[in-house]
């Protein structure tokens, strides 16, 4: 959302400084009087800057709703419906540690810059097979584990 509002902030804002100058070139094209160059150029530099001020301010409030608990805890909810749905308390608990962190997080990252790095396929689908293959085939050696040790006292 922020690279969007960002980009369009941008683009008005080259929009903006294209038509000043233009209408600076039409002026001087025209021949008209210094004063009216002059005038137009001025309220032109005023505009832009004026439209850049805005803009700046505009992305700093998105910045700060983006990186707010509400909208965080808004952004968990709609992601995790199910589980907030079945009152699940494992992910609650961790919703609630991580979410601090998060918020810090991604706040030096807008300080840094505001663009944070994407996570390609390839990275998607390690994480996948750790959840679908590792985890699973650990949990069975644990649970070995635990009968294997079980079972030995009764065997002696």
């Amino acid at each position: 959302r922020y690279n969007k509002e960002w980009r369009g902030c941008r683009l008005q804002e080259f929009g903006m400084a294209s038509a000043a100058g233009l209408a600076f070139a039409g002026t001087n094209y025209l021949g008209l009087d210094a004063a009216v160059s002059g005038g137009v150029m001025a309220a032109s530099i005023l505009g832009v800057g004026g439209l850049v001020w805005y803009h700046q301010t505009q992305l700093s409030r998105v910045k700060e709703d983006l990186t707010s608990i509400d909208s965080l805890s808004v952004s968990f909810q709609r992601t995790h419906a199910r589980q907030v749905q079945d009152a699940d308390e494992y992910v609650a608990s961790l919703w609630q540690r991580v979410r601090g962190s998060l918020q810090s997080a991604l706040s030096s990252a807008f300080e840094d810059g505001g663009s944070l790095p994407t996570v390609s396929a390839s990275e998607l689908q390690k994480l996948q097979d750790i959840l679908d293959k590792d985890i699973p085939r650990l949990r069975r050696l644990a649970n070995e584990t635990q009968v294997g040790i079980a079972k030995a006292p009764s065997q002696v």
